[in-house]
């Protein structure tokens, strides 16, 4: 919009009066120029902001925001941006046009005055922070040149203005001439100005908050105003000083406290009047007095109350430091008798004779019979070789008893090592398989001798009955080997896992193999491949709850060796409910039906 002014103003004067409607420069009122506004050609002409002040928008101009004076933002405790920095206000690029107005239209200003000259009526239009320029007055728009039109501008005056949107060209002859307005910006902090010519731009420095650095922050002309003084400390210590002295802030430290005397001050600067003088006291028991040691500034002396005879009520009542010392009284006979004080926590005290009681090792007649440390029984400690029995009392004084020292165990009906068992010199295992005996080797003082038992004949039973030292060896239907205390077949026919378990427990003690670790996996899988490298059946199945597994010989599954992707069951259709090991040449399980024919494993429990 802004921009729009210029070019019909140059064809306005280029045309003159060859159009229909638009009158030529001739035709217009304008006022003549001074001779010494030198002229020369230029393109275009300088935009600007909008006009202030239409006389169709009345509103009052924006307020600038307000902000809390207690809010200091770290621009403002740092000092901010250097005070000595402008802004060049934002406007489009600025432009010289040397065309014809009447006078002064359009001619920069700061006040009326600039615009009198030789139209009295002519008055400075502010254009927004940019600047003012002058008008002339109209009463209509044909009143006016160009697109100017004629709008009320102030009360009742009328002036011809740059049609909305646009802001006057910047004369030539203005430039020449030297004429100057003042542009600004305003914001909350204040205003500042600066004086330019309508060729240049504006610079102004933006206004901020009044900080303590020696400038004139807020352009009202004053240097570090109302940044007030600060008092710190209390009592003898307060002291107030200027917040910014010479641009430099001020920090106030208080004065050094002293110690609290009774002067009417608050020597210590806490606050508190001559507090922390404690209270004079004077005098013992009930002649103890206490008062303050100040008042009002002014320091007092203690006096002690007066005494009386003592008596037996808890005080100190003839002042001599003593409470209640009314002497003792004394009662009883022989062990039995007692002296007790007369006087004790303020009541009269009842001297009572002891009672005889259970003699202790004190050194005293505790049971009043004329003997001391009488009855008291002697101490047994320790236990078998070590046992010692000693006199309980010597003297009044409490003896110790002291176990013997232990020796080794022999078998001699004696605890000879002290440790509460007689004989405990352990036991003796001889014999192998069922064979095997295990005796004490010590028996009511006597040593035993290990016996192994009878051998009997071999059989399958995951036993060794011939006792020598190999189970099931040449007995079982299947080939035999040992581990972990267990003996397991290795049956290379092919059947169903129901017959290969059945098979299984034809051997007393036998059942299908159950895999209970990662080492007796390895070791079952490396075995069987020994045999065969296929697969085997072993005891695992779900055939009584689908993918509920469990040992056919009830052990406990702890242990696992699935196959990636199994068990699958190897889909709904196929019910693959028992399970084999060495699938894939390797120690890995993997679910299949129990009617497919495979060799299998047994082991003895």
């Amino acid at each position: 919009m802004r921009r729009f002014l210029l070019p019909l103003l140059i064809l306005f004067f280029s045309l003159g009066c060859g159009g229909a409607d638009v009158p030529g420069m001739e035709q217009l009122d304008l006022p003549k120029q001074d001779d010494t506004s030198p002229s020369q050609d230029v393109d275009t002409l300088a935009p600007s902001d909008r006009l202030k002040n239409d006389v169709q928008d009345t509103d009052e101009p924006d307020t600038p925001p307000q902000t809390d004076p207690g809010e200091v933002d770290e621009k403002d405790t740092q000092g901010g941006d250097d005070p000595g920095d402008t802004h060049e206000i934002e406007q489009p690029d600025i432009e010289i046009v040397d065309i014809e107005l009447p006078y002064p239209l359009c001619q920069p200003c700061r006040t009326d005055l600039d615009c009198k000259g030789s139209a009295d009526n002519s008055i400075c239009i502010p254009d927004e922070n940019l600047g003012s320029w002058c008008g002339i007055a109209c009463t209509a728009t044909t009143d006016c040149p160009g697109d100017f039109v004629c709008r009320r501008v102030r009360d009742d005056i009328q002036q011809c203005i740059p049609p909305e949107g646009e802001s006057c060209p910047c004369l030539k002859r203005y430039v020449d001439a030297g004429f100057v307005t003042a542009c600004w910006i305003e914001n909350e902090w204040g205003r500042c100005e600066q004086e330019r010519r309508c060729d240049q731009p504006c610079t102004v420095k933006t206004p901020e908050r009044e900080v303590c650095n020696g400038i004139d922050d807020n352009c009202d002309g004053n240097i570090d105003e109302g940044l007030g003084s600060t008092t710190c400390g209390l009592g003898e210590c307060e002291v107030t000083v200027q917040n910014c002295v010479d641009g430099r802030t001020v920090e106030c430290v208080p004065l050094e406290p002293s110690e609290e005397i009774c002067d009417g001050k608050d020597n210590d600067c806490n606050g508190e009047i001559d507090d922390k003088i404690p209270d004079l006291t004077c005098g013992i028991g009930i002649c103890e007095n206490t008062v303050p040691a100040c008042v009002d500034g002014r320091p007092q002396v203690c006096h002690p109350k007066p005494s009386s005879f003592e008596e037996c009520n808890g005080l100190d009542d003839d002042c001599n430091g003593e409470i209640d010392d009314m002497g003792t009284v004394t009662c009883g006979v022989r062990a039995c008798q007692i002296t007790v004080e007369r006087c004790v926590d303020g009541v009269l005290n009842e001297c009572i004779a002891r009672e005889p009681t259970d003699e202790v090792c004190n050194g005293i007649d505790d049971d009043c019979d004329g003997e001391i440390d009488n009855d008291i029984p002697p101490i047994t400690c320790g236990t078998g070789a070590c046992q010692r029995t000693v006199t309980a009392c010597i003297d009044g004084v409490p003896q110790a008893c002291i176990p013997g020292l232990p020796s080794e165990e022999v078998c001699d009906g004696i605890d000879n090592d002290c440790n509460g068992e007689v004989d405990d010199m352990g036991t003796t295992t001889c014999g192998l398989g069922v064979c095997e005996r295990t005796v004490e080797n010590c028996v009511d003082g006597v040593e035993q001798t290990c016996v192994p038992g009878r051998p009997g004949t071999e059989t399958c039973n995951g036993l060794d009955d011939d006792c020598d030292g190999t189970k099931d060896e040449d007995v079982c239907p299947c080939p035999t080997r040992e581990f972990g205390g267990h003996v397991y077949m290795f049956c290379n026919s092919t059947t169903y896992w129901r017959t290969a378990r059945d098979r299984c427990r034809q051997s007393p003690s036998y059942d299908l193999v159950s895999i209970l670790s990662a080492e007796e996996n390895k070791w079952v899988t490396e075995t069987a491949r020994s045999f065969s490298n296929n697969v085997w059946w072993i005891g695992l199945n779900d055939r009584d709850k689908e993918g509920t597994f469990l040992w056919s010989n009830d052990d406990p599954v702890v242990y696992t060796s699935w196959a990636s992707g199994e068990p699958n069951n190897g889909g709904n259709w196929r019910n693959e409910h028992c399970v084999v090991t060495n699938y894939g040449g390797v120690e890995r399980w993997n679910d299949d039906q129990c009617t497919r024919t495979f060799r299998y494993i047994c082991k003895s429990k």
